[in-house]
């Protein structure tokens, strides 16, 4: 749980010591990651996607060697 919190932190930090200095920065990244939303999402759609069509398989079919 540390490894999760501990950028988040940082980030904040950064802003509030920074801000002024490292606004531009902040702005290009934000940008830069809200791009590539739509793809990830798709990308986790059809993850789920083919997950549920394998498990809505009958067993007979096997897609791996049990």
């Amino acid at each position: 749980m540390t490894v999760m919190v501990i950028p988040g932190i940082l980030l904040f930090v950064g802003w509030a010591a920074l801000a002024d200095r490292m606004r531009a920065r902040f702005d290009r990244w934000q940008d830069k990651r809200s791009s590539g939303c739509r793809t990830t999402l798709s990308w986790i759609v059809g993850t789920a996607g083919f997950l549920l069509l394998l498990d809505a398989l009958p067993d007979e079919i096997a897609i791996m060697s049990r």
